[in-house]
């Protein structure tokens, strides 16, 4: 046989098999389409010009690898699909005297018609809508419209062999299976149905607490390093739980359904529980699929949705009040060391400063062991950051008239729920909590990355005593200095208050002032183009996600559709109606289709509290906000699913009553 051949064969049998490769086509068309668009954006200057555009451009390359690996899983699994359902036919290839390594450039050659058209497709759809995608991603960070556009020659080649050493993968594998099968067992692959494991039980315990574990998990994360830590290690048990769980839960519940008589044996439940009782490991890998797809589309559209819609919360967070002047010092500072000299700027440029505030603080990193903060990392305690602020100070920010002894101090902020009475610093300074729980200043900046510490100590001495603890241990650690801080609000607009910043800053600087001003309104443009990036990055995996899912779905009915024609043939020949096949059908969908979205929701749900840890990492407190999100997407994602359902039964009705032939 030549090659003209085996490419006519292969383009043949993708054509009378378009009902099974269109979407397999069309989804990894839309995988390279994707991945071009976030190529593009990685080289485009006017994204790598803009406000934070060096962080968005490697976030953007981390998409481009999360989409290469994410295509080469999903299309090697869905090939799988295709495979499964073509075995009877390549079986008969053999019957009729094709040899195994005939087969196998058939094979070989319908692999390459799928990469070139879905590669070609791809690529082309992607340049397409490249420039689109700049201006929206432009226009969500609130930047003007960029006129030129290039694409880049080499990058289009890179994508192109990217994605064809995936689809050579998809090749090697496809060719292995039909060297290493017999044409009887290929024959008679379509045919054979699936039998219970026999450690159904052990499976389903095992299922139980790995979903446990990763709830329990989740919830009990209590700031945004842990969740990190233990987030990948959360999701894969989760993810091991739900196979476990699909897979033996599917076994389990048929069982049941068969042992009550008077559900079973009627005509329209009878054909639908022993269909998928026949195939009822392969149905609960398909739903446990379908609904990890799911799940990852509702996480990661409502994470980056919260984040979007929350910038402006996330940079008054951030920076309490419009102007913070800061100054660090080795030595003890006055009350008034900021507060004197800005008053009397803003005093000359007739600007009357709102909503004061000012503090001094020493900041510090460390670890818990016992009752003890000790300079360090050590994986055996727990990582900490202390914040010692001075009584005055706390009395001027809270409007309260507290008094404290010596060694007494108030406590607050999630370290406290470890602490018995006392705290000790290095080893020498202690202190006995007079009060512990108390409410933080409005200005006290907590990103809770890690558990923190407040502490009100009497007076500026006990800073100074702390620091020179500090400083002499000779650990290694970061320099410790006494901050003074002076915040306020102005009331001008943006473009006063940055100007104002500039003044300030050159002026205390003329009075010999090493400052830090930072200003609020300098800091929108950068805080809005990064969440508008995690916000598309975060659109375009959940596309390629929703993509699969879809797909997912698209091929359980199918399979399982030309897998049950022959049963409802039977069942019409002997006077099954069609209302009653209708029936049976709707029976069997509405039995199955829907676990998966209930699943997701419970997996997100429990995934909340730590999602919310994260995003409390980049300044986002607002809670209702993520349950917000969290709800609409969900929602949005469930009339999805619903439409998903309507389609895909029409078309297993289809099948199953004969409308079709496969």
């Amino acid at each position: 046989m030549n090659l003209s051949l085996y490419a006519r064969l292969a383009a043949d049998n993708i054509r009378k098999q378009r009902r099974l490769y269109a979407p397999y086509l069309l989804s990894g068309c839309a995988m390279a389409a994707i991945t071009t668009v976030l190529a593009y954006l990685t080289g485009d200057p006017a994204i790598r010009s803009m406000p934070g555009g060096d962080s968005l451009v490697m976030m953007l390359n981390f998409g481009i690898w999360v989409m290469i690996l994410f295509s080469a899983i999903f299309l090697l699994y869905t090939s799988s699909f295709l495979m499964k359902q073509r075995n009877r036919e390549l079986g008969l290839y053999n019957m009729l005297g094709m040899s195994k390594r005939h087969v196998a450039h058939v094979v070989l050659w319908e692999t390459l018609l799928c990469a070139a058209v879905s590669i070609a497709l791809g690529l082309l759809l992607g340049a397409l809508l490249a420039k689109l995608f700049q201006l929206g991603l432009l226009r969500l960070c609130g930047q003007a419209a960029e006129g030129s556009f290039s694409l880049s020659p080499r990058m289009l080649a890179d994508m192109a062999l990217l994605f064809l050493a995936i689809y050579a993968l998809i090749a090697l594998r496809s060719i292995v299976h039909v060297l290493r099968s017999s044409p009887l067992r290929l024959m008679e692959s379509s045919r054979a149905g699936d039998k219970p494991p026999r450690l159904l039980p052990l499976y389903a315990l095992l299922g139980a607490a790995m979903l446990v574990a990763g709830y329990v998990m989740a919830v009990s994360t209590r700031n945004a390093m842990e969740a990190l830590s233990l987030f990948f290690i959360a999701v894969l048990l989760v993810i091991g739980g739900t196979a476990l769980c699909f897979e033996s839960g599917s076994v389990f519940l048929l069982g049941l359904m068969q042992k009550n008589k008077g559900y079973y044996y009627r005509p329209n439940h009878f054909i639908s529980v022993s269909g998928m009782r026949y195939r009822m490991m392969r149905s609960g890998a398909s739903l446990c699929v379908i609904c990890i797809l799911s799940t990852m589309v509702l996480v990661t559209l409502s994470s980056v949705l919260c984040l979007y819609v929350g910038a402006e919360d996330m940079l008054r967070t951030r920076f309490p009040r419009e102007l913070t002047v800061s100054l660090d010092s080795d030595e003890a500072l006055p009350a008034d060391a900021l507060s004197a000299p800005c008053e009397a700027l803003l005093e000359a440029e007739g600007v009357t400063p709102l909503r004061v505030s000012a503090q001094r603080t020493l900041t510090f990193a460390g670890r818990l062991h016992g009752d003890t903060v000790l300079p360090g990392d050590d994986t055996n305690d727990r990582l900490c950051v202390v914040t010692l602020l001075p009584l005055e100070d706390y009395n001027a920010l809270m409007g309260t008239q507290l008094t404290l002894s010596p060694g007494e101090a108030l406590a607050g902020d999630t370290l406290t729920r470890y602490l018995s009475g006392h705290v000790t610093l290095f080893g020498e300074i202690t202190y006995a909590l007079a009060q512990t729980g108390i409410a933080l200043p409005p200005t006290f900046v907590d990103p809770d990355v890690v558990d923190s510490l407040l502490l009100v100590v009497p007076g500026m001495a006990d800073l100074e005593a702390v620091q020179a603890g500090r400083l002499t241990l000779g650990d290694g650690s970061l320099p410790t200095h006494i901050t003074a801080e002076y915040a306020f609000d102005t009331g001008l607009d943006e473009a006063a208050q940055s100007a104002l910043a500039g003044k300030l800053a050159g002026a205390l600087g003329a009075q010999g002032l090493d400052t830090g001003i930072a200003c609020r309104a300098d800091n929108r443009a950068d805080y809005l183009s990064s969440c508008a990036s995690f916000l598309f990055l975060g659109a375009m995996l959940s596309a390629a996600f929703l993509c699969a899912a879809v797909l997912s779905m698209y091929y359980k009915q199918i399979t399982e559709g030309f897998e049950d024609q022959a049963n409802y043939d039977i069942m019409r020949k002997v006077g099954l109606s069609r209302e009653m096949i209708r029936k049976s059908v709707n029976s069997q969908l509405l039995t199955v289709f829907f676990l998966p979205l209930l699943a997701s929701g419970v997996h997100t749900a429990f995934a909340f509290p730590m999602i919310g840890k994260l995003l409390i990492a980049f300044g986002l407190t607002n809670t209702r906000l993520l349950a917000l999100t969290t709800l609409v997407s969900f929602a949005l994602f469930a009339a999805l699913y619903t439409v998903v359902y309507v389609i895909t039964s029409r078309t297993y009705y289809r099948i199953v009553a004969g409308a079709e032939n496969g």
